[in-house]
């Protein structure tokens, strides 16, 4: 159906330029396209139509789509400041959409050119006779088709490689020490570790300490004890985790337990020597550079516990001190880590 304005009959019998917007929506890519429609329009009404838009007298714009089994048009005309003058719609039922192409040449050109109308149709230059066929060929040729499989290699994947460990690790550090059982009631004192990796090796563990004196009552005075160790050990796990650096360790120790007594008749000092063995656990975290803070725990079975003892007024002996049969000792201090 085909609506026109006044506008639209005012100009009709002036020979009009035009511009074209044409668009095949999907499922429409085999209909006309837009610059063979436009060459189609011009070659109708026999001369030049489509200008650009600034020398154009009126706007064409169409649009064409898939519909059901066929095919559904739809074109807008419109003046120089975009006012509507007219629409038309077409529609054909039919599979093929090129048997829609003329009647949009014949509306597009009536749009723009009523006049066109009563023109006949320019003639149709006959399609080319089909080509002879070639001809049959005594015995059909054999073709035999082969799949070869031809492997490309690929870019090659880059290898990560994975950072060798240093040659020497060291870890160690000067901590405060606590202990249970080394000496009479909790001991305060001082340690010093330090952990040997060497690469494809595992861990190899030194440390001394002392404990500060802790008193033990005897009769009306008592006797102070101290003990000093030097020990060391292996570590099965002596690992660097980013930051943190873990070790679990056996070790042994020899050491040397120190009675001085005070108030006593008999103020002779007296040593003792200690013998243990046992577990370690330690980890240290890097603060800034090679610094670290450091902190560990032992767990000890003395092998030689002798006893301190002394006389009292009937002739008896009394027992002083004797370490536990399991001693335990944690350290917490600062250390550095190379590399």
């Amino acid at each position: 159906m085909l609506v026109w304005s006044s506008a639209a009959s005012a100009q009709q019998g002036k020979k009009r330029t035009s511009t074209l917007g044409w668009d095949r929506l999907p499922g429409a890519d085999t209909c006309v396209a837009t610059q063979p429609l436009a060459r189609a329009v011009e070659t109708r009404l026999g001369r030049k139509v489509f200008v650009s838009p600034a020398e154009a007298d009126v706007s064409v714009e169409g649009r064409i789509e898939k519909k059901g089994q066929g095919f559904s048009a739809t074109i807008v005309i419109r003046d120089g400041e975009g006012k509507l003058l007219g629409t038309r719609s077409l529609e054909k039922n039919d599979a093929s959409c090129t048997n829609l192409t003329d009647s949009l040449v014949l509306v597009i050109a009536v749009m723009i050119d009523p006049d066109a109308a009563m023109a006949p149709a320019p003639p149709v230059a006959p399609d080319p006779p089909p080509p002879n066929p070639p001809p049959t060929p005594a015995q059909p040729p054999v073709t035999r088709v082969e799949t070869v499989y031809v492997q490309v290699p690929g870019p090659p994947v880059p290898v990560k490689e994975k950072p060798q460990k240093p040659i020497l690790m060291f870890d160690g550090a000067v901590s405060g020490r606590v202990t249970v059982g080394t000496v009479p009631d909790p001991g305060l004192g001082l340690s010093l570790v330090g952990v040997l990796v060497p690469r494809g090796f595992i861990g190899i563990l030194g440390r001394a300490s002392f404990v500060f004196p802790r008193t033990a009552p005897a009769l009306e005075a008592e006797i102070a004890f101290s003990h000093g160790t030097l020990g060391g050990g292996l570590c099965p796990l002596a690992h660097t985790f980013g930051r943190v650096f873990l070790s679990a360790c056996g070790e042994g120790e020899i050491g040397l337990l120190l009675a001085r007594p005070s108030g006593l008749p008999r103020t002779v000092n007296e040593a003792r020597i200690t013998l243990a063995g046992g577990l370690s656990f330690g980890a240290s975290v890097t603060l800034v550079g090679p610094f670290t803070v450091r902190a560990g725990v032992t767990g000890m079975l003395p092998l030689i516990r002798e006893s301190f003892t002394y006389t009292l007024p009937t002739g008896a002996t009394a027992e002083a001190f004797r370490q536990l049969p399991v001693t335990f000792a944690g350290d917490l201090g600062f250390g550095v880590r190379f590399p």
